[in-house]
């Protein structure tokens, strides 16, 4: 992955300087998370967009995925990683405290560093100001396109403990629902959006809790320059989280006919 884009900034780079389209390519991109953690030096990879350390961000698959954080790098909102190791090795900022996917349990034993169950997580909060202002954004808007294929999704085990009143929360009644909701779009104007359900009682006699991970087909989205998250309720009073993982899309770069 990391070795693609690293042709392909040199293919961008050629193309401006001959000022010419004669560079096309177009691959499905797989976004697994996992080669996101550790750079050469074994350090997170982490980068902010200004001193304070207020909007962070990481990148695979042609997106810039981004957070917020507060001025002494506490994670607030937006995304960051997940994963069942030693967290005093290479730590990123939200890892040392942070929701875990219902499928995976609690993490190992710090004394084993375990990099298998890498995902990330989306918190989102109704504090706009713990928010980045966008989710995602395409990092080569201006010279190709992107579609988003499918995603898996799940819940935390935060999530599902609340439902049923854990840790403070009011516990989940009939009629309560939660989605998670993927917006794209493209030079401003929305081009799709898809849900998909994290819990679900609006059925009476019917109590859904998403446990495992679930596939999203997101190609109602269309193309986008980028793909906003949010986590979507009745009701409010709840960790607003949910763990993605296995993100596919198709990623167009240049034109097909002028490189011919």
């Amino acid at each position: 992955m990391k070795k693609f884009f690293a042709i392909a900034s040199l293919a961008l780079a050629a193309v401006s300087c001959l000022d010419t389209n004669t560079f096309y390519y177009n691959q499905n991109v797989h976004v697994a998370f996992d080669e996101l953690l550790y750079d050469v030096n074994g350090k997170c990879v982490f980068e902010s967009d200004d001193q304070e350390y207020l909007a962070s961000s990481f990148y695979d698959g042609g997106l810039n995925f981004y957070c917020r954080l507060d001025k002494d790098k506490n994670y607030l909102g937006g995304f960051s990683i997940a994963r069942l190791c030693d967290t005093t090795i290479f730590t990123h900022p939200a890892s040392e405290a942070f929701p875990h996917c219902v499928a995976y349990g609690l993490p190992v034993s710090k004394d084993t560093l375990y990099r298998a169950n890498v995902y990330a997580v989306y918190r989102d909060e109704a504090d706009t100001s713990k928010m980045p202002k966008v989710s995602t954004f395409f990092a080569f808007a201006d010279a190709g396109t992107l579609a988003p294929v499918s995603v898996k999704v799940n819940n935390t085990l935060e999530m599902v403990a609340s439902s049923y009143g854990a840790a403070g929360s009011e516990p989940f009644v009939k009629g309560d629902w939660v989605k998670v909701r993927f917006t794209g779009y493209k030079e401003g104007a929305v081009t799709g959006t898809v849900d998909c359900s994290l819990f679900d009682w609006t059925d009476a006699d019917k109590r859904e809790v998403l446990k495992e991970w679930k596939t999203v087909e997101l190609k109602e989205l269309g193309l986008i320059d980028r793909m906003d998250v949010n986590v979507v309720s009745n009701r409010s009073g709840f960790p607003c989280f949910v763990c993605l993982d296995d993100l596919w899309m198709t990623l167009t770069l240049g034109s097909k006919e002028d490189s011919k």
